[in-house]
């Protein structure tokens, strides 16, 4: 079908012409020798989403892509293929929600690529079962002048992983990746990213947040590498964690590697509780405790929801975040 100018197809379904796209770029992003998920996966395509932008396309309406995992105990393959054509334009929004409260497995693969000054913002909800598990592998190729946009919220799933590279595969490249868990319980989130800087005038920033309740554990590890040819180099890291109790783990680790002698980069990691001060302040001026806590650990996280370019999916989540902190507690 068509979405405003743009493709949006069934991998299955692809006509002649779409089946040569799909030829170039299925499986040239997202390495599965090393990955035994992203091979499973790839074992088990039989269909998935296309998402084609041609040449000069503008796409104002978000492209949404919703995945549903409608039944208990079982297994489910998503994979999408998103080809954003030079000078093209789009956003598109992955889904993955259940409609069950049981346990069940997603192992899902995200494609990106982009030529050359092509724009794409993605943003990728999770928000599946307390009791499902999670797999999320996505790679993204940008060529000359392209910028891609990345919002990513993981809220559900019992234990969840997910991994995002991101290639600069020519000059003058660019990308912004936004991150943001909400974890408790027994809760496991476990967030992976790599920027690889192969070319000169990149530029990369990147923020991740995780609010971590109860006996939940999140794990951030962030790479951004800068190869010997990627002069003027411009990257900057950040990993801010919030604890909400003494059994809440966090582990980030924040890395750059430099190969190159004319950039500028810096990365950092901060893990803490909530300002004393501000909870005081809060209480001051005539709120209880709890809802000063509620209240301060919302304002964390809506910083990344804030980024979401859908303002309906952000109103969406900005409610749900503040349903989950509230429940997030000690």
């Amino acid at each position: 079908m068509g979405a405003g100018g743009a493709i949006a197809v069934n991998l299955a379904t692809a006509d002649a012409a779409q089946g040569e796209m799909i030829a170039r770029h299925l499986g040239r992003y997202v390495d599965f020798r090393d990955n035994v998920f992203a091979a499973l996966n790839t074992a088990f395509i039989h269909d998935g989403a296309l998402v084609i932008v041609p040449a000069e396309a503008t796409i104002a309406a978000p492209i949404h892509l919703l995945f549903i995992a409608a039944e208990k105990d079982a297994a489910s393959y998503p994979r999408t293929l998103v080809v954003a054509d030079r000078g093209s334009a789009a956003t598109i929004v992955e889904d993955f929600v259940s409609l069950h409260d049981g346990a069940n497995f997603t192992n899902a693969v995200t494609e990106i690529a982009l030529a050359e000054g092509a724009r794409v913002e993605h943003v990728r909800v999770q928000h599946e079962s307390a009791q499902a598990f999670h797999i999320g592998n996505a790679a993204v190729s940008l060529r000359s002048g392209s910028h891609f946009r990345s919002v990513s919220v993981t809220l559900g799933a019992r234990l969840s992983r997910c991994n995002l590279a991101v290639a600069q595969a020519a000059e003058g490249a660019s990308c912004t990746i936004d991150g943001l868990a909400v974890i408790g319980e027994r809760q496991l989130a476990d967030t992976h990213t790599s920027i690889d800087h192969w070319k000169a005038r990149g530029v990369s920033r990147q923020l991740h947040k995780c609010i971590v309740g109860g006996a939940a554990h999140a794990v951030f590890n962030g790479k951004i590498f800068v190869h010997p040819h990627a002069q003027q180099t411009d990257s900057s890291q950040s990993s801010r964690n919030l604890l909400l109790g003494a059994k809440a783990q966090v582990d980030t680790k924040p890395q750059l590697e430099i190969f190159a002698d004319d950039v500028k980069c810096a990365h950092g990691a901060t893990v803490g509780r909530l300002d004393d001060d501000a909870l005081f302040y809060l209480v001051s001026r005539g709120l209880s405790e709890a809802a000063a806590r509620n209240l301060l650990t919302y304002a964390f996280g809506a910083e990344i929801v804030e980024r979401i370019p859908v303002a309906s999916l952000r109103r969406r989540l900005d409610a749900t975040l503040l349903e989950q902190t509230t429940a997030v507690r000690p």
